[in-house]
């Protein structure tokens, strides 16, 4: 035994003993090692790879605008509707998941909207109610069953739904003047789109 311990793999492997198998360390979640671009001399050479370093080259003032607008620290307004705050109100608290979860146990939508409504007026719920458990349900009932709303409730989804679709509100898109984004904006950009070309004044964009 001391005689084979003794002996290199290649001294093993001549005595009849199967060489033994190599040891991997596996690293899980390890930054991937990747070589320098120009390491790699048939890339380098690459006429695809060569159009795109020259065009680096000669658009380099682009290219630090492009920079810059990722570096750039933006300020964003606190989100105030539901659809947007939604993503910035934290965990919820112990009140909310008892909500939310009875509220998800229920199959049909008259049956939410009713333990919705009642909810409201329930005076063991009297300032627990919070934004997840009153405006964030209105807008999925207006959006997937309005026909469950009471008389009031619709008049006021509806009125959101004009408001939205011509005016904007606090969650609408902004085109890049900072403009509301409402449907009413589309519909014109799109009648200005197909417009007769003489009509058309080259300096607008049509895509903002």
């Amino acid at each position: 035994m001391k005689t084979i311990l003794g002996m290199t793999a290649d001294q093993r492997e001549e005595a009849g003993y199967p060489r033994a198998k190599p040891v991997f360390k596996i690293k899980l979640n390890g930054i991937p090692k990747v070589a320098p671009m120009m390491a790699n001399v048939e890339l380098s050479n690459d006429e695809t790879f060569i159009a795109r370093q020259n065009f680096l080259k000669r658009n380099q003032k682009l290219i630090d605008d492009c920079v810059k607008v990722v570096d750039a620290k933006v300020v964003y307004d606190e989100p105030t509707h539901p659809d947007m705050a939604i993503y910035s109100l934290g965990f919820m608290n112990a009140f909310e998941t008892s909500w939310c979860q009875g509220f998800n146990a229920i199959y049909s939508w008259e049956e939410k909207y009713k333990y919705f409504c009642e909810s409201k007026v329930n005076p063991k719920y009297e300032g627990q109610l919070t934004m997840r458990t009153t405006e964030i349900p209105f807008y999925m009932f207006g959006r997937n069953a309005p026909h469950v709303f009471s008389e009031e409730h619709q008049l006021i989804w509806e009125n959101y739904v004009h408001l939205r679709k011509t005016v904007g509100l606090a969650n609408s898109p902004k085109t890049s003047s900072g403009a509301l984004h409402t449907l009413v904006n589309l519909q014109n950009q799109v009648k200005y789109l197909f417009s007769p070309d003489e009509l058309k004044d080259n300096k607008t964009p049509i895509i903002s």
